[in-house]
């Protein structure tokens, strides 16, 4: 019973990480969206999370 306890807790817990603040893509979309900017008006290559 414990060991389902410490599972269902480790899940519980993985699963509230800040997803936004590990995909850089998510953040600059993110960021599109609060600066009103349309996704026609802008174009960026993205290779391993760094822009090119």
């Amino acid at each position: 019973m414990k060991k389902i306890i410490i599972l269902i807790s480790f899940l519980i817990l993985s699963c509230n990480s800040d997803v936004k603040s590990d995909n850089p893509i998510l953040n600059f979309q993110n960021e599109l969206i609060k600066n009103e900017v349309t996704g026609s008006n802008v174009f960026k290559v993205v290779k391993g999370g760094k822009v090119i």
